[in-house]
């Protein structure tokens, strides 16, 4: 028997190899403590408010909800030939929603900017069917286009 192996055998070497292995775990259960506490006392929607701010450059969510990414996702779809008009409108959907949920987009705009993605050819038949102006965007009625488009 070594003698590293007697040692361990009585005990000697056990006391200080527990103590090295279980240093770093005291910072640890320390921490979980703080942690759970934390977990249990935070305002999750300052938190959430103060994340999204923090990291407003890197999160591809927030570049989604900016009008200047929506109306380039518009242009897009303006120009994706033949566009498939429910696999658009569902995407829309999610992605107007998302828009006015940021305050980015106003609700009554919501019709203008569904005619703004469709290609020419179908914004000038809305057009002149419903006899609207781009002009007054306002008067855009999305139930009016959508069941236009998706006559189910």
């Amino acid at each position: 028997m070594s003698w590293f192996r007697a040692c361990w055998a009585k005990d000697v070497w056990a006391p200080l190899a527990i103590g090295r292995i279980s240093a770093p775990c005291e910072g640890l259960c320390l921490t979980s403590d703080k942690t759970y506490w934390l977990l249990q006392t935070i305002d999750w929607e300052a938190l959430k408010t103060a994340l999204r701010k923090r990291y407003m450059h890197n999160d591809s969510v927030q570049h989604e909800e900016q009008t200047v990414f929506f109306e380039q996702w518009l242009r897009d779809c303006q120009s994706t030939t033949p566009l498939n008009i429910r696999e658009y409108l569902e995407e829309f959907q999610i992605r107007i929603e998302r828009c006015i949920a940021a305050d980015m987009v106003e609700r009554e705009k919501k019709g203008y900017y569904l005619e703004k993605g469709l290609p020419v050819n179908q914004t000038t038949k809305i057009l002149q069917k419903f006899n609207l102006s781009t002009r007054r965007v306002r008067e855009f009625n999305f139930n009016m286009i959508s069941s236009y488009l998706l006559p189910d």
